[in-house]
């Protein structure tokens, strides 16, 4: 039988308890735990004051993950751009921002567009492509309406 986590209202009551040394070496212990958690370490640490720097430093790693894909395969294609797409749903995650996932997942799929893979041949890609819209519409749908007709924009790009 493994450990019982405690809820988050029990672990932020204990964190109010730490001093600010223990604090940060709970946060460095994190960090080394798991890659993951030191990025998102990093992403608040040093990105969050700025996401329009850390959209653009996502959609550079994002370009070049494209430059790499094989268009002749279609299994090393579809392997490359679902690669694409973890790291897409990786800084979303870290953003917590709507505006930010909506940014990337539309510039993913600019990027899949681009790439020149014909989507109507295959079957999983298309699905793919398709969902990333879904997801988009989804999100747009979520915000304010203020906010709507600005990010309707990257939709209507795509389809």
């Amino acid at each position: 039988m493994g450990l019982k986590s405690a809820s988050i209202n029990e672990i932020k009551k204990e964190l109010g308890f730490l001093n600010e040394a223990e604090l940060i070496a709970l946060c460095l212990k994190l960090g080394k735990y798991k890659k993951e958690n030191k990025e998102l370490l990093n992403y608040l640490l040093f990105e969050a004051s700025n996401e329009t720097q850390f959209i653009e430093n996502a959609k550079e790693e994002i370009a070049l993950i494209f430059d790499q894909i094989n268009t002749t395969n279609s299994y090393l294609a579809k392997k490359t751009i679902r690669k694409a797409l973890k790291h897409v749903r990786k800084y979303a995650k870290y953003a917590g921002l709507a505006s930010t996932e909506i940014i990337l997942t539309s510039y993913f799929c600019q990027q899949i567009l681009a790439s020149g893979i014909s989507l109507n041949s295959n079957i999983a890609l298309y699905n793919l492509y398709a969902n990333q819209l879904k997801r988009i519409e989804k999100l747009i749908a979520g915000m304010h309406e203020d906010l709507r007709d600005d990010f309707q924009e990257y939709l209507s790009e795509l389809q």
